[in-house]
């Protein structure tokens, strides 16, 4: 029986991966330029595969956020305060926030 350091007979059979040096692997060539996507049409992909559509061009998504205690009750309070679901104050938020194209 085989030592729990060497291999026993027939690993190189077993494992042809571990058996092939490096200099035989096989390298995955670079991406050419004109497949390189934008962040713009990977959001765009992202959208269409992960939204559901919804009237007015609008889509809905999940969106799950990590926040601290006093940060969601804040949130909650002002969708309270303003009578709104909790989606209305992000969805502002978002609006507020500046582009950066």
């Amino acid at each position: 029986m085989a030592s729990r350091d060497s291999p026993g007979p027939g690993a190189e059979t077993r494992y042809p991966s571990r058996a092939m040096s490096s200099s035989r692997r096989t390298r995955q060539p670079a991406p050419k330029a004109d497949k390189v996507r934008s962040s713009e049409k990977i959001a765009r992909a992202a959208v269409a595969h992960e939204g559901q559509a919804v009237l007015g061009g609008e889509v809905k998504l999940t969106l799950r956020v990590t926040l601290s205690r006093a940060q969601g009750e804040r949130l909650t309070a002002r969708s309270i305060s303003e009578g709104k679901n909790l989606n209305a104050p992000v969805a502002e938020i978002l609006e507020a926030t500046p582009r950066s194209d």
